[in-house]
């Protein structure tokens, strides 16, 4: 075994940091990403989310916030893998695999969907209105 790892050692080193990055990708992958109660990794999403619309299609400045939201990720990992260890949490996994809590739909919400039932339709024109006036601010600076 000690001549296995004095030959193999930087193969086995790779192997294993490579097999840990794929076990965290398909981890964040498949773990929900939005929640009402901020828990888990939707606050990386909503953060990443906000720093790459203000990028600007800036190539670099979207791969600093892409990557910085990598290192939010393996914070909350780091967090209910230490939650678990302290006895705070069942598993590592806690953190972050939640059934998600669906927003409930009060008697105003159900009146201002009534009053404005083509909701997506104004959010399309809203979108269109705001690239207009985007336009017109870029030709005008």
């Amino acid at each position: 075994m000690r001549n296995y790892i004095k030959n193999h050692w930087l193969g086995t080193t790779i192997t294993l940091i490579v097999i840990l990055f794929i076990a965290e990708f398909f981890l964040i992958l498949y773990a929900p990403h939005q929640d009402e109660n901020g828990r888990g990794f939707s606050i990386c999403t909503q953060k990443m989310i906000e720093d790459v619309y203000n990028c600007n299609q800036k190539t670099w400045c979207v791969f600093k916030a892409v990557s910085k939201n990598y290192i939010c990720y393996n914070k909350v990992i780091y967090k209910g893998f230490k939650n678990w260890l302290i006895g705070d949490s069942k598993t590592p996994w806690s953190e972050y695999y939640y059934s998600e809590t669906a927003q409930e739909i009060t008697p105003e919400l159900e009146e201002f969907y009534k009053e404005n039932p083509n909701i997506a339709e104004q959010m399309e024109l809203l979108k269109q209105q705001n690239l207009e006036l985007e336009k017109i601010y870029n030709e005008n600076k």
